[in-house]
């Protein structure tokens, strides 16, 4: 017979752009923010330098020295547009509800707000498939540093002295360098979604541990079959 063990148990995941896609919503606030500042929208180029980064960071791409007033020209823009423009990545929600089936504990490492996180996981439906969320608000570092990772890990209860051991059972999954570069800082293996909307070839010299093409294919990555 097929045994199915788990070859992780902990799978922590960004959020926009790897669950949900909120890509068009993000946009949108960005150009608004440039645009009433410098009166054009943001290029293609520059979106690859700025998505996946905390606000404050985007708005400082924008302005040095006005990002602070930029910050809630962005926020009133993605509010207005947010439900409208966002949508859940097909397949996401079967596959957290697999995972949640297999026994994994799950948890959602993002560079958005608390607030922000919680409406996305209500208005989809997703509260009970997460057991964790670690936003900017809760850490001193965003990513990619992996104080999120850690923090996320002791609320569950499986950060130990055994640092090492809990790591090789943890996977991060994300669409952008930051995720990756926060995968490697923790020392977890990473995932890279291939719906990611930036340039998957830059993404590839992060050296991800695994790509996927559709959200189930985590699941063959998590299940590690053996034959009793």
């Amino acid at each position: 017979m097929i045994k199915e063990k788990l070859r992780y148990q902990y799978i922590l995941f960004d959020f926009d752009g790897t669950i949900v896609n909120s890509n068009k919503a993000v946009i949108y606030a960005l150009d608004q923010a440039a645009i009433s500042h410098r009166g054009t929208p943001f290029k293609p180029e520059e979106l690859e330098s700025v998505l996946g980064k905390t606000l404050e960071e985007q708005m400082r791409f924008i302005s040095l020295d006005q990002f602070q007033e930029l910050m809630p020209i962005y926020r009133e823009s993605y509010k207005n547009v947010r439900d409208a423009y966002t949508t859940l990545f097909d397949g996401c929600k079967e596959m957290l509800a697999q995972l949640k089936q297999l026994g994994c504990q799950i948890g959602v490492v993002s560079n958005k707000g608390s607030n922000g996180i919680r409406h996305g996981l209500e208005l989809f439906g997703l509260i009970e498939l997460v057991d964790v969320s670690i936003s900017f608000n809760d850490v001193v570092q965003a990513k990619p540093h992996q104080e999120g990772v850690f923090k996320a890990l002791q609320i569950m209860g499986v950060l130990d002295s055994e640092r090492e051991l809990t790591m090789r059972k943890v996977l991060f999954v994300g669409d952008s360098g930051h995720d990756l570069e926060t995968a490697q800082n923790a020392g977890c293996d990473s995932v890279l979604v291939a719906w990611t909307l930036l340039d998957k070839e830059r993404l590839m010299l992060k050296n991800p541990t695994y790509v996927i093409d559709a959200p189930m294919d985590l699941i063959d990555i998590v299940i590690e079959s053996e034959i009793k």
